[in-house]
């Protein structure tokens, strides 16, 4: 994971009690390299923000229940951008575990 997230430009996203999380490791990460970028906490703009990423990018999304379907929509659109998902989730039966394209 450290691989991923050190070697492609990071977004982190996080939405109604997850957003604090986001935006910790956001910060945490912007401390040691250029590329991390914090997702808007407003869908809208969490859309525009993500239509900008490559395929190339990874997408870190916080998701915990109950899971706000922002988040579930985001790693939607990033998976239909052929981003590399990580979900930190509180549960393997959460909505976007079910989008990752590996497991770990």
């Amino acid at each position: 994971i450290a691989r991923l997230i050190f070697e492609s430009p990071c977004h982190v996203a996080g939405f109604r009690s997850a957003y604090s999380l986001s935006h910790y490791l956001a910060y945490l990460l912007s401390m040691i390299q250029h590329n991390v970028f914090l997702v808007p906490n407003s869908e809208s703009s969490a859309y525009d923000h993500l239509m900008l990423a490559r395929p190339d990018h990874v997408l870190v999304v916080f998701s915990t229940h109950p899971y706000a379907s922002e988040s579930i929509k985001v790693a939607r659109l990033a998976k239909d951008s052929d981003l590399m998902i990580i979900a930190v989730t509180d549960s393997s039966e959460s909505p976007c575990v079910r989008l990752l394209t590996k497991r770990w």
